[in-house]
């Protein structure tokens, strides 16, 4: 083999590694791209589906029923009962309360029947205490600016001893009263259950009052 052959086979040899080298560095690189578009992809799709989920947050629809609630000063939330059917006449129909023809025992009967009907949280208070609470019409399941609402002239007050009442609302809707929300007082000062009806928005809502010592 003379110098010029061995020559030739040194040239042969180090392209041979040069190609190698190069076809590593080729395939190292293609690798670093697809883990840095992998990379961008995952960012992307996070990013996509945190804005899908404030979006949704934001478009969250309600329930499409409507509720009456009540939230007290301490938070507590009480959701009315939907009396079905106009409640004042159904109180004069079934116990006139105002007709004194209808024996206390009839009216206390009538009351617990009643109470027993409406299924609904019990608001319990103590006696001459006055207690702050928020009405709010709202489809969503829970307290909420949702429905304009109103409350008529009148509400209905019926206790354990047969004794009933219709009171003037007015007298008990105060401060910051809007369309959608309205202030009230609860002050109770007879012991004792009670069922107090509102007529709002054309329909009947219940709450049921515990008057403790």
């Amino acid at each position: 083999m003379n110098k010029k052959q061995i020559i030739n086979i040194i040239i042969v040899f180090l392209v041979l590694v040069l190609i190698i080298v190069g076809l590593i560095l080729i395939n190292k690189y293609a690798l670093n791209s697809k883990s840095n578009t992998n990379i961008n992809v995952d960012e992307n799709t996070e990013e996509n589906i945190s804005t899908d989920k404030i979006e949704e947050q934001e478009e969250e629809q309600p329930t499409g029923e409507e509720k009456l609630y009540l939230v007290l000063e301490d938070n507590t939330i009480i959701t009315a009962y939907k009396f079905e059917t106009d409640f004042k006449e159904y109180i004069e129909k079934t116990v006139n309360p105002f007709s004194f023809d209808v024996e206390t025992d009839v009216k206390k009967q009538k009351f617990q029947e009643i109470w027993k009907l409406i299924d609904s949280e019990v608001i319990t208070v103590k006696k001459d205490g006055t207690y702050n609470a928020t009405f709010q019409l709202s489809r969503y399941g829970y307290p909420k600016e949702d429905l304009d609402f109103d409350i008529t002239d009148e509400y209905i007050v019926f206790y354990e001893n047969g004794n009933f009442g219709l009171i003037s609302a007015d007298s008990i809707f105060y401060y910051q009263n809007n369309k959608k929300s309205k202030k009230s007082r609860i002050c109770e000062g007879n012991l004792g259950k009670s069922i107090t009806a509102y007529k709002v928005n054309g329909k009947w809502y219940i709450f049921k009052i515990n008057v403790l010592e």
